[in-house]
């Protein structure tokens, strides 16, 4: 079990916090969540190939550019942010469930994230109850509270190719295709530009296929798209382009670890009867066991005529 956790964690964001040397279950540690908050280490920009690899819970917040409407939206979007609930032993565990708020202020974006937790007991018939609020025996405990302030991102368009409402839906040569779009001074990060075709082609047919190629380039504005982006897609296929233009924020906890994870577990596992004081003593170890994405962004969304056999040459 200890096994499972650590490899549930290992892999993505994880809000980590550190502890003692020793497990004193006379010390009182609510006041100490202050203490967590202001170890907070906030790492932006990361990989937005990252977001694409996250099989967890992440949070998205992003303006959506569409074309031919050229219309755009903001969304808020959480996928899988349900309660997580965590097993320290066969039958005693931990959920955990984050709440978050969002806001502008000063040309920053801020995100205010509320974590509570309770402990669970498995019966022997498999259900999973709730036990006790996990930061002590006030079930009114505010939980754990962060704010995070990060860079905002600017909304993507394309300038070529474009769409018009005589010409809704451009044809574009696949060789040498030059993509521009709103560059981002201020973006460290690269962009992903990805072409999707879902079978569908110029004259209504539909192969029943999906495929999609993703390039990662510079937020420069421009690009010569490498002609592998269109592999598989046929002449006059209806391929959707998309621009993503992300912020993937890292957020973790800047402590020296004396108390390791594997610590924790074997405590939960020697001690049964008396886990339920691991939490209150230390709450550092609620942020070490779940995680989660915050990833601001920008997306633009084209459609467009795949052309690959021309009657005349390309100048």
């Amino acid at each position: 079990m200890k096994k499972q956790l650590l490899f549930a964690i290992a892999p993505v964001m994880v809000l980590v916090a550190c502890s003692k040397n020793e497990l004193n279950d006379n010390l009182a540690a609510i006041n100490q969540q202050d203490d967590l908050s202001n170890n907070v280490v906030v790492k932006e920009h990361i990989s937005p190939l990252e977001l694409l690899k996250n099989e967890r819970g992440a949070v998205l917040v992003y303006s959506f550019t569409d074309y031919p409407s050229g219309q755009c939206s903001h969304i808020v979007s959480q996928r899988d942010t349900d309660a997580n609930t965590f097993m320290f032993n066969e039958n005693q565990g931990i959920r955990v469930k984050d709440s978050y708020r969002f806001e502008s202020k000063n040309n920053k974006n801020i995100c205010h994230i509320r974590r509570n937790a309770d402990f669970v007991h498995k019966n022997q018939d498999g259900k999973i109850s709730i036990r006790k609020n996990a930061y002590g025996s006030n079930s009114n405990s505010d939980g754990f509270n962060v704010s995070v302030t990060t860079d905002p991102v600017d909304s993507i368009y394309f300038i070529r190719p474009f769409s018009t409402i005589c010409n809704p839906i451009p044809m574009c040569y696949y060789d040498n295709m030059i993509l521009e779009w709103n560059p981002e001074s201020h973006n460290p990060s690269k962009i992903l530009i990805v072409a999707e075709w879902n079978g569908i082609t110029m004259d209504g047919s539909n192969y029943n296929s999906t495929i999609t190629h993703v390039e990662e380039v510079d937020d420069d504005g421009i690009e010569t798209l490498d002609y592998t982006i269109f592999d598989g897609m046929p002449d006059e296929a209806l391929v959707h382009l998309w621009l993503v233009r992300v912020n993937v924020v890292n957020i973790s906890y800047n402590n020296e670890t004396n108390l390791s994870l594997i610590e924790a577990l074997e405590y939960a596992e020697n001690n049964p009867e008396d886990y339920t004081h691991l939490t209150p003593d230390y709450p550092e170890i609620i942020p070490l066991v779940t995680n989660a994405y915050i990833t601001y962004g920008a997306v633009g969304h084209m459609p467009i005529y795949l052309i690959r056999n021309l009657m005349d040459p390309v100048p």
